[in-house]
């Protein structure tokens, strides 16, 4: 399979990975466990370093592998992508989507909708991929890659779906999802059918957020993916480090790369993107040259007093005129600094 993994990818402009992508889609693409044993893989990095674009290129090349193989065939591998939230759920099938092409809305690739899932904004392609609730489990069962929330992959297991159905499970951001959220896909694992699993986020960063004391003084507040990597003997045998950044400026990434990754990031994006901002600054006599103060920096502080409020229907708090201020300096900085 791993040959078969660098035939798809060899001269596949689709599917741009760097060194450390493209290893971990060799071990995933070629992971077999044996009967009685659950395979595990952990990448982990910041925001930017392409852990969605590796998954959604990981979901490609199975399905290539998949088309050497005659429908129903054994050698035929299903994929369950699980993420904590709808709208990271809907972006993974919109990646798997631009890779693979449209044709895969709907059969080989199916979204599993959560029971208040607004499809009115989401892609018009990803809607294809969506079954009404009474032909969920068939469709899911007779697609390559099933995507949901993991909460929603519980449905799949109320429904009937058998453990050890896919071949691999795959939970994206995965530093936010507490060990319970994360015990419900896991479900679908099986022992007896070597499940291999996958975890991917950042547990620095974009962490589970608990305010529960109880659940902290049990030790699960943490993500299942911070406990592993903790552990130094899992984190050498199975984890990944994403290192490379496609999407800061180095000013930027350098703020957080010392303070949060002990300058282990490297800058590896396109400078007409991480360096848009900078290079179109505006006059001195321009009154809006104050967006950037250090033309040399693409970073400013804004002070801002508003109120905040809540609905009487929401536990969660807003602030509106903040969110207008933003807004505008968005307008601001696409007006006078991008080309568009």
């Amino acid at each position: 399979e791993n040959v078969a993994f660098s035939a798809c990818i060899g001269n596949d402009a689709e599917i741009p990975f760097n060194n450390s992508q493209y290893d971990m889609c060799v071990r995933l693409v070629g992971a077999r466990q044996l009967p009685g044993s659950l395979g595990l893989s952990l990448i982990h990095g910041p925001p930017g370093t392409g852990k969605t674009t590796t998954l959604a290129g990981f979901v490609q090349v199975v399905l290539k592998i998949n088309d050497h193989y005659d429908v129903g065939a054994p050698e035929r591998k299903r994929v369950l992508v699980c993420c904590p939230s709808n709208h990271a759920a809907d972006l993974i099938c919109e990646k798997v989507i631009q890779r693979c092409g449209a044709a895969v809305a709907g059969g080989l690739l199916i979204r599993v909708p959560t029971t208040n899932y607004d499809s009115s904004r989401v892609n018009p392609n990803v809607k294809k991929c969506i079954p009404a609730l009474a032909d969920t489990l068939n469709l899911a069962t007779i697609a390559e890659v099933v995507v949901c929330t993991t909460m929603s992959a519980g449905l799949l297991h109320s429904l009937g779906m058998r453990q050890g159905h896919f071949h691999h499970i795959v939970v994206d951001e995965a530093g936010q999802a507490m060990e319970s959220e994360l015990s419900v896909p896991l479900m679908l694992a099986s022992r007896k059918f070597g499940t291999h699993i996958t975890l991917t986020g950042d547990h620095r960063q974009l962490s589970a957020i608990v305010r529960s004391k109880t659940v902290e003084m049990f030790s699960f507040h943490r993500s299942t993916l911070e406990r592993l990597i903790s552990d130094e003997e899992t984190q050498s045998w199975h984890s990944t480090h994403l290192v490379e950044s496609y999407r800061a400026h180095p000013a930027i990434l350098n703020l957080y790369n010392t303070m949060t990754y002990d300058s282990t990031l490297k800058a590896a994006g396109f400078e007409f993107l991480t360096h848009a901002l900078v290079e179109r600054h505006i006059t001195d006599d321009d009154k809006k040259n104050h967006l950037l103060p250090n033309k040399d920096v693409p970073m400013a502080f804004f002070h801002t007093e508003f109120q905040e409020e809540r609905e009487d229907d929401s536990p969660s708090w807003k602030n509106e005129e903040e969110a207008l201020a933003v807004v505008n300096l968005i307008d601001e900085l696409v007006k006078y600094y991008v080309d568009l």
